[in-house]
């Protein structure tokens, strides 16, 4: 008799996390779900290594990063809605988008 088996694919994109990266992690999604801060996120970003400093105080490319940011965000979290038509609640997430739209991210930009 056949059983289910469970299998990933592995593209290399993390090698190991280290608890600041970890740290910042959590940070970051913060960030995202409870404040929708997209400059604190591009910052963090510099400030935990992923981006080198000097590509964010370029204008155009911080806001090119912004605009990509932002794209991933609204592609990965749907945001239930009140009567009056606010975000009022923890977002659900599309865990089918998060792996291109991170990815994207990732293949356009410096992340080291």
């Amino acid at each position: 008799k056949n059983k289910p088996e469970l299998g990933y694919l592995d593209f290399g994109l993390v090698n190991t996390v280290s608890p600041r990266f970890q740290d910042g992690i959590v940070c970051a999604t913060c960030q995202l779900v409870f404040a929708r801060n997209i400059e604190a996120v591009a910052d963090l970003c510099v400030d935990l290594g992923l981006l080198p400093e000097d590509k964010l105080k370029d204008a155009d490319e911080r806001k090119r990063f912004k605009e990509a940011l932002e794209k991933a965000i609204d592609d990965v979290l749907i945001w239930p809605k009140d009567k009056k038509g606010r975000s009022t609640a923890i977002p659900k997430i599309r865990f089918e988008n998060a792996l291109p739209a991170f990815s994207n991210l990732i293949a356009n930009f410096e992340f080291t």
